[in-house]
């Protein structure tokens, strides 16, 4: 049986949406972590890398699996 939900139930329940820039503008020196080294690859996934150093390249680029 389906029983009526307050306005309160319904708003809690309401898929929030995000602007991205707003998002961002919240970044601080003091909520930024450091990156993480999870290790060598155990699985299919793609890492994004400057082949020439050696040392993972954060902008677009070419994908290669190691």
């Amino acid at each position: 049986m389906n029983t009526p939900r307050s306005a309160d139930e319904r708003a809690a329940t309401r898929k929030r949406t995000y602007d991205l820039d707003d998002l961002l503008s919240r970044v601080t020196a003091d909520n930024l972590h450091p990156e993480q080294d999870f290790g060598e690859p155990r699985g299919g996934e793609m890492w994004w890398r400057d082949d020439t150093s050696g040392t993972e390249d954060p902008s677009p680029g070419s994908p290669s699996r190691r």
